[in-house]
């Protein structure tokens, strides 16, 4: 039994991998994301401290943080020729995709703190 379990989460965690590096990475997970360029996980002053930094989330002010971001992605079709060898060459059709993303962090409770985020960072 043991190695059936153990055949079964090899086989699980290897199909989670091929899954995941398929997709497009999307960084801007938040507006302060945007604003800085990606370059707000050393410090993340709103709610999105629970996606980027969690540790973060000592430095808020003691109250309930919400924030709520909607991003579209409009992808064009495109076709592409490598010059190096045509096993690079590839197509893309055209794309539309809406990607919401929810921050929430709780207040103070005896120098504790909750975080939330459901977000997509990847995977379009």
């Amino acid at each position: 039994m043991k190695k059936k379990i153990a055949i079964a989460t090899l086989g699980l965690l290897v199909a989670a991998g091929s899954a995941y590096g398929s997709g497009y990475r999307i960084p801007e997970q938040s507006l302060n994301s945007t604003a800085r360029a990606g370059a707000n996980v050393a410090y993340t002053p709103s709610a999105d401290a629970a996606f980027f930094n969690p540790a973060n989330m000592s430095w808020l002010d003691n109250a309930t943080i919400f924030e709520a971001n909607a991003t579209y992605i409009d992808l064009k079709d495109i076709e592409y020729r490598d010059n190096r060898t045509p096993a690079f060459n590839g197509t893309a059709d055209v794309e539309s995709f809406f990607v919401p993303t929810f921050f929430i962090v709780s207040k103070d409770y005896s120098g504790m703190r909750i975080g939330l985020s459901l977000d997509a960072p990847a995977g379009l």
